[in-house]
């Protein structure tokens, strides 16, 4: 069996992937063929040689490997329907026809049921309990919702950790040279999930249905919508700028159809006309698609290695015709009158999903080609229709039995990828999930408290024997407070005791709640609801948290491996192939530059799911504590710098859940850092320089103060006591003073 992560990254690798842009875009220079081409080869041969000279110019700045890819040619001719051989075709809808029934047959009588009963025990609807337990459900209409409120609270968690702060998947490069780069394809691909996609809605629906039914489908592919103005313009021929203008806008594309017309007595101007090309949208698209519109042959344990995939859907004429228009689709008129339109019955599974929209009396129809309902088939279909030996890998759309589309599938494996909870190695459609493990709790626990809730209804409005015959009836019917009895009361009226419930009732509710906590991994205690958790220590309820949070985390990890890491993946695949030269996104104030080259780097997915809300507040505490101890040693060992404490701070804002750290933190490395830098040390500079100049300023004003020297040793004994006093503090006498003058005047 092949990896769908081993097919991802051959396609890759190929440089299949790569050929039809480098056969149009200017960066891998031009020859003669191509200009021909563009131009229709109307142009006169002076506007050739300077075209040529201007080609010239852009050639030489490529590189030789560069221009040999560019001036080759694809031998291989384009596989449709216009080139494929009447044989060929007939061999191709053959193999499409007997897959197509082997995949309806298999949807049918293996995933639809299985899926229509998994979503019966997940709503718990009332009437699916009158069928289960039709006695019980004459005196009570109760239902547990065990399973529904068990996925509910586990899908918080998965939503945390796929839409909350942190990315859920890191791109890294395989070399430390390629981390740049890396981080430009993460923000990329993120900026076209939540700018370009529903991304929020997508996560909660599709896990959503991988908890519930433990199978929910993702179709990723390419949208490419353009505005096309017809232009006209003279073109002097003596202008080189005018000409190479022309070419290079041709050649990127955002100019098609470009034609010349000579002008009469005039051999220095053309009248060029074009079509002005307006990119409207260019990006991936990440959509869910219906269980009820998924087919596939159960050939292979990977939907990617299967024979047969098809994306089924009942679609109008119009739909058909506009997709005809864009040049995608052929023969839709001869479809819509000749062709059989297939089965545009909705399934069963679509009328549990809305019963409204898919009743045949509510669809609105006008009688005319454009709301005629088809059933159109997208097939990703493995045929040999060469004859080589080898399967070849197309796409096949069809009406019925005859074909509207078949092309070539570039990237050998169909663009589909499922969402499990419970994945099995074995098959793509896992025949057990989680629902199915709790059914039997949820259908005991509906059971034991219907008759708890008849006993209870049985006992507070018990069954009366009376006598009617002694007995005012109608005042007894009626409700009466007083009624009167012919005789005596206890004789004519007989109340029979309580009906007694058995002692089993609530060890067996409370066993059936324990099961479904322990398989669903979603207990009271870490929904918050359980009282006697609350007079607990804190460890222990740490424990039981980590204990509970265990199941929900691998739950999330294989999600991740298995779902979100190929569509990941497929879309860098697809920017690869579609997305222009240089793609300039902006995300949280961020503007990113991204040139195509860029994506052709080796990288690493790297997994951060599994992170709970005891791991996120260990993770903060980390960060505090490095930033109040580790790293003021660090800055004063010249180790961290300005751009340190940033980082640093960044990583601690996104944990706190601030993804917009610009907001709150500047880096040192942009340019507004770096002038806000620069003022504030002109600033203090001039700080510097005006406590220089208000220092000189003192020195001098103290120097210019005249003043005057007083030997103390001549002064009075008792004024030399004062001034010692007030000086110095020391207590003295003005005998002892006039001892020392003494004792120094005599040596």
């Amino acid at each position: 069996m092949v990896d769908i992560n081993d097919k991802l990254a051959a396609a890759a690798n190929s440089g299949v992937h790569r050929s039809s842009y480098q056969a149009t875009s200017p960066k891998f220079g031009m020859n003669r063929p191509a200009l021909g081409t563009i131009t229709g080869g109307t142009l006169p041969e002076g506007m050739q040689q300077d075209v040529q000279e201007a080609a010239s110019m852009v050639r030489a700045m490529q590189e030789p490997l560069e221009i040999l890819k560019a001036q080759s040619e694809n031998k291989e001719p384009e596989l449709s329907l216009d080139t494929v051989t009447d044989e060929q075709k007939e061999k191709i809808m053959k193999a499409f026809t007997n897959c197509r029934d082997i995949a309806e047959n298999h949807y049918t009588s293996v995933v639809e049921d299985a899926i229509r009963h998994r979503r019966e025990v997940y709503e718990a609807d009332v009437d699916y309990y009158k069928r289960m337990f039709p006695r019980l459900s004459e005196t009570s209409n109760w239902v547990s919702k065990d399973v529904k409120t068990s996925c509910s609270w586990i899908l918080c968690g998965m939503m945390e950790a796929f839409c909350g702060s942190d990315a859920p998947l890191s791109v890294k490069g395989v070399n430390v040279d390629d981390d740049e780069i890396a981080s430009k394809i993460q923000e990329l691909v993120r900026y076209q999930l939540e700018k370009k996609n529903d991304w929020y809605n997508f996560c909660q629906t599709t896990i959503s249905y991988a908890l519930s039914e433990n199978f929910a489908v993702a179709k990723v592919w390419w949208k490419r919508e353009e505005e096309r103005t017809p232009m006209e313009m003279m073109l002097d021929l003596k202008s080189v700028d005018e000409i190479i203008s022309l070419v290079m806008a041709s050649t990127s594309g955002d100019i098609d159809n470009l034609s010349f017309e000579e002008i009469e007595d005039t051999d220095d101007f053309l009248k060029v006309s074009y079509e002005q090309v307006r990119l409207k949208s260019n990006h991936p698209v990440v959509e869910y698609v219906p269980t009820s519109e998924i087919r596939y042959t159960p050939d292979a344990a990977n939907i990617h290695d299967c024979k047969f995939v098809a994306h089924r859907k009942v679609v109008r004429g119009d739909y058909l015709k506009r997709r005809e228009r864009d040049g995608i689709y052929k023969n839709i008129d001869t479809a819509l009158e000749k062709y059989d339109k297939g089965n545009t019955m909705p399934s069963a599974l679509d009328y549990d999903y809305d019963v409204d929209r898919f009743s045949r009396s509510k669809v609105p129809d006008d009688n005319d080609n454009a709301s005629k309902e088809m059933e159109l088939y997208e097939a990703y279909l493995q045929v040999d229709y060469n004859n080589d030996g080898i399967y070849e890998n197309i796409i096949v759309h069809a009406i019925g039995d005859e074909p509207i589309r078949i092309a070539k599938n570039d990237f050998d494996f169909p663009p589909f990828f499922i969402c499990e909870s419970q994945p099995s190695p074995n098959a793509v459609f896992n025949k057990d999930s989680s629902t199915d493990s709790l059914e039997q709790q949820q259908h005991l626990k509906t059971a034991l408290i219907r008759q708890v809730i008849t006993n209870l209804a049985k006992n507070n409005a018990p069954r009366i024997f009376v006598n009617d015959r002694n007995v005012d009836m109608d005042a007894l019917l009626s409700g009466n407070e007083i009624i009167s009895v012919m005789g005596n009361p206890g004789e004519n009226v007989f109340v029979p005791p309580s009906l007694p419930i058995s002692g089993m009732t609530m060890d067996l509710i409370n066993y059936a709640q324990n099961e479904i906590e322990a398989q669903s991994g979603s207990t009271r205690y870490n929904q918050g609801l359980d009282s006697n958790s609350l007079n607990s220590t804190a460890t222990g309820i740490t424990a039981i948290l980590g204990m509970a949070e265990k199941r929900n985390k691998m739950v999330a990890r294989s999600i991740a491996e298995k779902f979100f890491i190929p569509i990941y993946k497929f879309i860098i695949l697809l920017d690869q192939k579609y997305m222009r030269d240089e793609e300039m996104v902006r995300l949280t104030n961020k503007t990113l530059s991204i040139r195509k080259e860029d994506l052709d780097i080796d990288y690493d997915l790297i997994v951060n799911v599994g992170q709970g809300a005891s791991t996120r507040e260990a993770q903060i505490q980390y960060l505090l504590l490095v930033m109040s101890q580790l790293y003021p040693q660090l800055a004063n060992a010249g180790i961290a710098n300005a751009k340190s404490w940033y980082n640093l701070g960044c990583k601690l804002l996104e944990a706190l859940g601030l993804r917009d750290v610009s907001q709150y933190l500047l880096d040192p490395e942009s340019e507004q850092a770096q002038l806000a830098a620069r003022q504030a040390q002109q600033a203090q500079a001039q700080a510097q320089a005006e406590a220089l100049q208000n220092s000189l300023q003192l020195s001098i004003a103290k120097s210019s103060v005249p003043r005057v020297t007083v030997d103390v040793s001549k002064l009075p004994p008792d004024v030399q006591k004062d001034f010692i006093q007030k000086k110095f503090g020391i207590t003295t006498t003005e005998r002892a003073i006039a001892e020392h003058e003494v004792l120094m005047q005599n040596g």
